[in-house]
């Protein structure tokens, strides 16, 4: 497999390519890969600088990447010691969910990200995880594998919220028990405390 060194400089006008070996691949039937660390950089660096990019994802907007990842030798050699394979760049379960940095990012598998996105759990002025049916209230939540579960129906938000809290704590416990990094046991069994009983739009 050949590889073809990707011109050093500047992404989106910020990242520093200073890769010092070809990060671009290409195979015997002429198909072009590039190296998963630089891969991997350049997605972070254009989800944050790249204007079109942010118009198609709003939630980007005011996200930044810190000053050491900037290089991508940094953030290579940061990468190179996670357990990623098979797993997304995230920055919201560690961080604030606005900066890509080694303190506030970590590799998360699908299941983890599923359970941790809360944008699909908007019910209007309800808590979340609660749909009103007529004069009940119903209670579900959104599974391990992206999958929406019944947890019953309630006489009232409160209590239709509170069985939401509780089975999202019980797969809380669940992941946490798969996890290597200890960083992210801990913050997934935090996770559940830490969410508004209300959700609005920027949730």
């Amino acid at each position: 497999m050949a590889k073809t060194r990707v011109k050093n400089g500047l992404v989106c006008g910020k990242g520093k390519n200073d890769a010092d070996y070809g990060v671009r691949f290409t195979d015997k039937d002429g198909k072009r890969t590039f190296c998963p660390y630089y891969s991997r950089w350049t997605y972070m660096i254009r989800r944050c600088y790249d204007e079109e990019h942010k118009k198609k994802a709003i939630s980007y907007n005011g996200c930044e990447v810190c000053e050491e990842w900037l290089t991508f030798s940094n953030f290579k050699a940061w990468m190179e010691k996670q357990d990623w394979e098979g797993k997304n760049l995230d920055k919201d379960l560690l961080g604030d969910g606005k900066l890509y940095s080694p303190v506030t990012c970590c590799f998360l598998t699908s299941r983890v990200n599923n359970f941790i996105v809360l944008r699909e759990d908007y019910r209007g002025n309800l808590p979340i995880g609660v749909i009103k049916v007529g004069n009940r209230y119903k209670s579900q939540i959104r599974n391990e594998n992206g999958g929406n579960k019944y947890l019953g129906s309630f006489g009232c938000p409160t209590a239709a919220h509170m069985a939401w809290r509780k089975e999202k704590h019980a797969i809380a416990l669940n992941l946490a028990s798969t996890e290597k990094d200890s960083r992210i046991s801990e913050a997934l069994v935090k996770f559940v405390s830490g969410v508004p009983y209300e959700t609005t739009k920027d949730s």
